[in-house]
């Protein structure tokens, strides 16, 4: 998938999305809810999501810009990735991955800084006792974890 430089933004079901891309590569995803009802389809990026939205499932294709990130953060966010969709694990089950339960905490700072949800779906990582109606903090909210969480329901 070619996708555009600069930032391409569009509103797809009242989720606000937001992408910024330089030389192929995703530099930065923000997902939010939005007052809008639009369907912006216009891109491959746009029908991408508005897919992945609407239950179609499928590797995210696009290269993701990883430079800026942290060994440990990587390792968090390669795991958070291998979750199925439509599955989830905890903030423990990812930090026994990455080498020990004790990491938990920190797993959930570097989640709280993922610049790729979706991508990267740290929606799919849950408190060790929480369930889909009451999933944890979410950077783009709450809300917009539930409605994720159904969407791969």
């Amino acid at each position: 998938m070619i996708i555009e430089d600069g930032i391409q933004e569009f509103v797809i079901d009242g989720i606000d999305i937001k992408v910024a891309a330089v030389n192929n590569l995703i530099e930065e995803i923000r997902i939010a809810r939005s007052g809008a009802a639009g369907n912006d389809c216009g891109s491959s990026l746009a029908r991408y999501f508005r897919d992945y939205l609407h239950g179609k499932t499928g590797a995210f294709e696009p290269a993701l810009n990883l430079g800026r990130l942290t060994g440990f953060q990587r390792r968090v966010y390669e795991a958070a990735a291998a979750i199925p969709f439509g599955k989830t694990a905890s903030y423990q089950q990812v930090a026994e991955k990455i080498g020990g339960k004790r990491y938990a905490r920190a797993v959930g700072t570097a989640l709280s800084k993922n610049p790729f949800p979706i991508a990267i779906p740290c929606h799919r990582v849950l408190p060790k006792k929480a369930g889909i109606d009451n999933p944890g903090g979410f950077a783009g909210g709450t809300d917009l974890k539930i409605k994720l969480l159904h969407i791969e329901k």
